[in-house]
């Protein structure tokens, strides 16, 4: 039984550690896309000009 709850918590500390690494890309993926958007419309006024 002690062998099976250690087995559940690694299991678990691996899934969030995998979870907030996804979750940290995901925040850096939208803001890219974020920054992306904005310089492209900032270039696109500037070529307007």
């Amino acid at each position: 039984m002690y062998l099976t709850m250690e087995v559940i918590l690694y299991h678990l500390k691996s899934t969030s550690i995998v979870a907030g690494t996804f979750s940290v890309m995901y925040v850096d993926f939208t803001n890219f896309i974020k920054w992306f958007v904005i310089m492209h419309h900032t270039i696109q006024l500037d070529t307007d000009i």
